[in-house]
């Protein structure tokens, strides 16, 4: 094998370029990991502000505790659930739906008293029609509909910093899809699996001019070949965050929105079906039948 490459320039050259390209996949691949992280944690941090601040905000209000109640506790029901469908949605893989079964994989999570809900909105999310935008405007227009009620204690000036943190909890959903929908551009996909399959052919006849010994050829062989490929499969594994593996980010352990997390739960469950009844229907409207639009 001496004869077919008599100079390991070439082959150290192709060495360098493919390190080169590894540690910038590499370094890519783990900015997305930790920036998916920050994004997951902040989307669960602003959205339990939020609520606390609506909740905090029924202090002082001019309605029945009955009617106050009714609000908070749907309002908290619909948080969980918009925190479930969020993550749920993120380790589907976003928009593009690979597997059908995603848009109910909430029902993973451990909702909040899911089954209070009237039969309608939970027919609707049950058909795989829900999404975090819809969700997020059931929340926006049972807040608007309180308010007019005079469910608040506080001013409107003060009320928009609960519509702040809502609203920044979807800006980094929307962030975080980024990350899982935008693959690492093709090309340079291509041009690395290339230089690695070339280095791959290459590495054997190098590595029989290094020693007489075939052990120890195979084993300069397998050394050089499998760490840079497992330094590639490193980067493509910490390109998704969101998935289902062993060292991707629990989303189920993120969730702020569980019963043994959120101390009104007790409370959600104990509430009359009378009140229930009467304010589910005013603040989250049956599905059209003809439309399928949100009243």
């Amino acid at each position: 094998m001496n004869g077919v490459i008599n100079d390991d320039q070439a082959y150290t050259g192709i060495v360098v370029l493919i390190s080169f390209l590894i540690v910038f996949r590499t370094q890519t691949g783990y900015h997305k990991f930790w920036e998916g992280t920050d994004l997951g944690y902040q989307l669960v941090g602003d959205l339990s502000d939020g609520c606390s601040d609506l909740i905090a905000y029924c202090e002082g209000s001019k309605l029945e505790d009955e009617e106050v109640q009714a609000f908070q506790h749907l309002l908290i029901r619909l948080a969980s659930l918009l925190s479930a469908v969020c993550f749920a949605e993120l380790m589907g893989g976003g928009i593009a739906y690979e597997d059908p079964t995603v848009p109910t994989k909430f029902m993973e999570y451990e909702l909040i008293d899911f089954g209070g809900l009237d039969d309608d909105t939970r027919q609707f999310m049950l058909d795989g029609q829900g999404s975090p935008e819809i969700i997020y405007q059931w929340i926006q227009i049972a807040i608007c509909r309180a308010n007019n009620m005079g469910t608040f204690g506080v001013p409107p000036p003060v009320l928009t910093r609960a519509y702040q943190d809502l609203g920044l909890s979807m800006i980094r959903f929307h962030q975080a899809q980024k990350i899982v929908e935008v693959p690492f551009p093709l090309p340079y996909v291509v041009a690395l699996q290339l230089l690695l399959i070339t280095h791959w052919v290459m590495t054997p006849i190098v590595c029989s001019g290094w020693t007489d010994y075939t052990a120890w050829a195979v084993m300069f062989a397998l050394t050089n070949t499998l760490s840079l490929w497992f330094f590639v499969g490193v980067a493509m594994e910490m390109d998704s965050p969101f998935k289902q593996a062993m060292f991707a980010i629990d989303s189920k352990a993120l969730a702020p929105f569980e019963p043994s997390t959120y101390g009104t739960a007790a409370h959600i469950r104990g509430a009359t079906a009378e009140f229930e009844e009467d304010f589910h229907q005013r603040p989250c409207a049956c599905c059209d039948d003809t439309t399928g639009n949100r009243a």
